[in-house]
């Protein structure tokens, strides 16, 4: 499945108001990414605030079906593994408190159906993506932690971590994480993205994380911005100018005003 059929099905908008993807639940990190395509500090003021409002959801695990989503492959250890029916139960007694944007009531779900079964990855993670709903990070992180270790092939998990290591600022890890999460799963865009993001805001202005932009700019006009910062990083100008123009172009309202203000800057 594409990165945009992910999106509607989980209603994640990753780009929905900026062109950040950490902002409402993640650690506010408007340090980390204040600096124009030339490289220079960009002071926090409400122009970059208002761009600082989207909102992410990290990726809950859909109900198991013959192939997961993306064209990755499940591990045999998922396969073979039996979830009991009790734990089954209070899982999708979550996913529906979920539906109705119940967390709290989803937490106590998921808590259930991790300690009836421990080995349960889908329940796993997405108590971790609950636990992101409660504002609680540090919590979030060892249970995407917990589901990569019980099953190094499940990519949601390490897509969820590298959103949360970089609200962290943790920019390596997050780099580290999206790249796994690509590994399992080469169509997964927002892990790209996310790749992208990690080395931008690092100033590793590589073929990485170029080419890695480049196959998200279709789904999320965003990473015309990233890109621009990327190549003007390099010394790129002119390439840099002709990506935000397209970003203008494209008629996305979200990080408008900064794109401007970065073509004047090139110029």
């Amino acid at each position: 499945m594409t990165a945009r059929g992910v999106s509607t099905r989980l209603g994640c908008v990753l780009f929905a108001a900026g062109v950040s993807l950490f902002a409402q639940y993640t650690a506010d990190v408007r340090g980390a990414a204040a600096v124009d395509p030339g490289g220079r500090p960009i002071p926090t003021d409400s122009r970059y605030e208002s761009m600082m409002t989207s909102s992410w959801t990290p990726d809950r695990t859909l109900p198991r079906r013959a192939a997961p989503a993306g064209g990755a492959t499940i591990s045999y250890k998922r396969l073979a593994h039996t979830v009991p029916a009790n734990a089954r139960k209070e899982y999708d007694r979550a996913t529906n408190a979920i539906a109705r944007k119940q967390y709290d009531a989803a937490v106590l779900h998921l808590e259930r159906a991790t300690e009836l079964d421990p080995e349960f990855v889908e329940a796993v993670n997405d108590l971790g993506t609950a636990y992101v709903r409660q504002d609680k990070s540090d919590l979030a992180v060892k249970q995407f932690e917990k589901a990569a270790a019980l099953d190094p092939k499940y990519g949601p998990a390490y897509y969820n971590m590298s959103l949360m290591y970089l609200g962290q600022q943790k920019l390596d890890a997050a780099a580290n994480a999206a790249r796994t999460a690509i590994d399992i799963d080469p169509s997964h865009l927002p892990a790209r993205l996310v790749l992208g993001m990690a080395l931008v805001f690092g100033d590793q202005f590589t073929e990485e994380a170029v080419l890695n932009l480049r196959k998200c700019t279709d789904d999320y006009p965003q990473a015309h911005l990233f890109l621009a910062r990327a190549l003007a990083g390099r010394g790129e100008k002119a390439p840099a100018r002709a990506e935000i123009e397209t970003f203008l172009a494209s008629g996305e309202k979200a990080g408008r005003e900064l794109a401007q203000s970065w073509l004047q800057a090139l110029r």
